[in-house]
């Protein structure tokens, strides 16, 4: 009797630590479908329902509806009609240094998207998100390890180029961010939040996107160039 006792109040108790644990796993799925929308959320959904995150597999899910949306907002943007910005195009500085950080950091990359990928985690998790009042190259924030969005954007702009990767930091006049051109498709990027994909979810989320507003987009840059937004462009009067 004491066996039978003893077999039924384990499994008794097996069964109520099941029964929690798929309770929480239930109520984090549906925090992270209908609730308030977070940085994780949908990194959390996608690890409770699959039991992993396989940023390569959603990109594949993803890419030609991102390069859908967001090539043809890229192409908007012109240097015809505007001024250069030379004090902002000097601050993404390439040297071996960052070069080789950007190498160690993309190691084992399978492509262009992997690479991105752990170039964005880089600067995500290596530099602290800290106000700074003055104007730090790329360089300068790598040694620094802090920095808020302009500097982070700048550093992870410089990181991708190292690695052959096109990118141009966005100004909005509210919020610096990240467009790269990979593999043809246009993928917006925000460093100061760990979510790869982020800014795509959130394009269109009423009161979250008003870090990523398309009509107050003013225009992007890097070492080589700076382009306007078109419409932007043509209502200002520059000297």
């Amino acid at each position: 009797m004491h066996v039978i006792c003893d077999k039924t109040l384990k499994a008794s108790i097996v069964f109520l630590i099941v029964s929690s644990v798929g309770y929480g796993l239930f109520i984090g799925v549906s925090d992270g479908v209908s609730g308030d929308v977070t940085i994780d959320n949908a990194i959390t959904s996608n690890l409770l329902l699959s039991g992993t995150h396989d940023h390569v597999l959603y990109w594949a899910d993803n890419r030609e509806e991102i390069k859908n949306q967001f090539n043809p907002y890229v192409k908007q943007f012109s240097s015809f009609g505007c001024i250069d910005h030379p004090e902002l195009r000097k601050l993404l500085v390439n040297d071996g240094r960052l070069e080789e950080t950007a190498v160690q950091a993309a190691i084992g990359s399978k492509n262009d998207m992997d690479a991105a990928y752990k170039l964005h985690k880089y600067v995500y998790t290596s530099i602290e998100y800290v106000y700074a009042d003055e104007d730090l190259t790329s360089t300068e924030v790598l040694f620094a390890g802090e920095g808020d969005c302009s500097e982070k954007s700048l550093l992870l702009v410089s990181l991708l180029d190292a690695v052959g990767i096109e990118a141009y930091v966005f100004d909005n006049n509210e919020h610096w961010y990240v467009f790269a051109n990979i593999d043809g498709v246009w993928m917006p990027i925000d460093s100061t939040v760990d979510d790869f994909y982020y800014v795509y979810k959130n394009w269109n989320h009423e009161g979250v996107n008003e870090n990523y507003l398309t009509d107050e987009q003013a225009f992007m840059f890097n070492e080589d160039a700076v382009l306007f937004n078109k419409d932007w462009c043509s209502n200002k009067i520059y000297v």
